[in-house]
C-alpha cells in the first residue's frame, strides 16, 4: 500500500509540474497517404504561430488543443486533425490531407474535386497529379466555393449542376474500381457525354453518362483483352459504349 501511494504521488506531482511547465515545441505532421503534397506541415506550423503568437510562452495547463484544431481545419487541404499536449510539454499537431480525384478545368479556372465531391482550390506548394476533366462543363461559377460539395448536387434537377455532380460519379468509379491506371483525363463533349482518353493507345472512349458503368467497362475490357491486341490498338478513333450491349468502334 505505501509503495503504490508513492507512486500515486509521484504521478500527480509529475502531472502538476508538466502542468506548470512552459511548452517546449510545436511538432506539426502531415499525412499525405499517397496523395502529392498540397500542403506543408511548415504551412501549418506558421498558420499556427500567426493565429497564436503567444503559444510558445504559454504554460501546458494553458494550451487550448480545440483552438489549434479549428486553426488547422481552416486550412483547405486538410481532411481532419488531431492536437494535444505531449508528456514531454511538446504541442503536437497531426492532420491528414484530403485526396484531391480530378483536377478541373472550366471557364478559365482550375480547381480540384476531392474524393468525396468537394471543391479544393490549387495549391502554391505543389499539384496533384490526377484525372484532368474539361469541357462542356455548365455550372454557375458563382455557386463553386470553397464550400461546394458536388457530391449533394446529383439530385439536383438543374442541368448546369449535374454536370458536375455526374462528372465526380463518374471520376469516383474509376478510381474505386482500379480503372484510374488506365485513363487520364474526362472531357464532357458538346453534346453531353462523358469522353475518356486512356493513356495507352489513339482512341478515345465514349461512355455517354453515368448509368451501367459495371455494364460499359466490362465490355470495354472484353474489347482491350480480345480483340485490340489483334487489329491493332491504333487501329480505333472512338470506342462508343453507349448502346446497351454493344461496343461501337469508329476507324481512323
Amino acid at each position: 500500500m505505501l509503495i503504490a501511494l508513492a507512486i500515486i504521488i509521484l504521478v500527480v506531482g509529475a502531472n502538476i509540474v508538466r502542468s506548470n511547465a512552459v511548452v517546449r515545441e510545436l511538432q506539426v505532421r502531415v499525412r499525405y497517404n499517397g496523395c502529392d503534397t498540397l500542403v506543408s506541415a511548415a504551412t501549418i506550423e506558421r498558420a499556427i504561430n500567426t493565429t497564436m503568437p503567444t503559444m510558445m510562452s504559454l504554460k501546458v495547463k494553458e494550451i487550448d488543443t480545440r483552438n489549434i484544431k479549428q486553426c488547422v481545419m481552416r486550412s483547405p487541404y486538410i481532411e481532419n486533425c488531431q492536437a494535444y499536449v505531449s508528456i514531454l510539454g511538446n504541442v503536437v499537431v497531426k492532420a491528414d490531407q484530403r485526396h484531391p480525384l480530378l483536377h478541373v478545368y472550366q471557364n478559365g479556372r482550375q480547381y480540384y474535386i476531392d474524393r468525396q465531391g468537394r471543391y479544393m482550390p490549387l495549391s502554391n506548394e505543389g499539384m496533384a497529379h490526377v484525372t484532368i476533366a474539361s469541357g462542356h462543363l455548365h455550372t454557375n461559377d458563382t455557386l463553386i466555393n470553397i464550400s461546394t460539395d458536388f457530391s449533394l448536387w446529383q439530385n439536383d434537377t438543374l442541368l448546369q449542376l449535374n454536370d458536375m455532380s455526374h462528372l465526380w460519379i463518374l471520376a469516383h468509379y474509376i478510381d474505386d474500381n482500379g480503372y484510374g491506371s488506365l485513363f487520364d483525363q474526362i472531357y464532357r463533349d458538346q453534346n453531353g457525354d462523358f469522353i475518356l482518353t486512356p493513356k495507352a493507345g489513339t482512341h478515345v472512349v465514349n461512355v455517354g453518362n453515368t448509368d451501367d458503368l459495371d455494364d460499359k467497362l466490362e465490355r470495354l475490357m472484353a474489347l482491350y483483352d480480345q480483340a485490340l491486341p489483334r487489329v491493332g490498338w491504333d487501329r480505333y478513333k472512338v470506342v462508343n459504349l453507349k448502346y446497351n450491349d454493344q461496343v461501337v468502334c469508329k476507324k481512323r
